[in-house]
C-alpha cells in the first residue's frame, strides 16, 4: 500500500507543479520520494526526486543549462530522435523542441553535430544511456510467451 500512496503523492505533486503551486508540489513530491525510499523503490524515488528538483527553482542562467536541458542535450548527442527523447524523459515532442532551441541559443550552436562538438569540449560525455531509468510498469504480471499466445500448431504439409 505505501507504493500506491507514493504514486498518488507523485501525481498530485506533478499536478501542483504544473499549476505553479510550488510549495504544495514540493511537499507532495518530498513525501512521495521518502515513501518510495522506505518502500524500497529506488527508481520511483529517482522520478519523484527529479520532479522535486524541477519544482525548486527551474530557471537557469543565460549561459548554463537547466537539468532538463542537460538531459535533452545528452540524449540528442547520443543520437536519439526528438520523439525518442520525449518518450525517454516523459515529455512532449514540442517540449523537446523548445528545450533544444534554448540549448542551441545558450551554447551558440546551430545543429546537433555542433552540439556534439560543444558538449565534448565542455567535458560532458555522450552517455550510452542517459537520464533516469524508466519506472517499472504498473502491472507486475509476467508477459505471455509467444508460443502460448499463438493458436494450435498445424503440422507442415508433406
Amino acid at each position: 500500500m505505501p507504493v500506491e500512496l507514493a504514486r498518488t503523492l507523485l501525481a498530485q505533486g506533478r499536478l501542483h507543479r504544473r499549476r505553479n503551486e510550488r510549495q504544495r508540489a514540493q511537499d507532495c513530491l518530498g513525501r512521495a520520494a521518502a515513501v518510495f525510499d522506505a518502500a524500497g523503490a529506488p527508481q520511483w524515488a529517482a522520478v519523484a526526486g527529479g520532479e522535486l528538483g524541477r519544482s525548486q527553482g527551474r530557471r537557469g542562467s543565460a549561459d548554463r543549462l537547466t537539468p532538463t536541458e542537460l538531459q535533452v542535450a545528452e540524449l540528442a548527442v547520443a543520437g536519439l530522435r526528438n520523439t525518442e527523447i520525449a518518450a525517454r524523459l516523459f515529455l512532449s515532442g514540442k517540449t523537446v523542441e523548445a528545450n533544444l532551441s534554448r540549448i542551441y541559443r545558450k551554447l551558440g550552436v546551430r545543429s546537433r553535430t555542433e552540439l556534439t562538438a560543444k558538449m565534448s569540449q565542455q567535458g560532458t560525455p555522450a552517455p550510452a544511456s542517459s537520464g533516469p531509468a524508466a519506472p517499472p510498469p504498473a502491472s507486475s504480471s509476467p508477459a505471455t510467451p509467444p508460443s502460448a499466445s499463438s493458436g494450435p500448431a498445424t503440422p507442415p504439409k508433406a
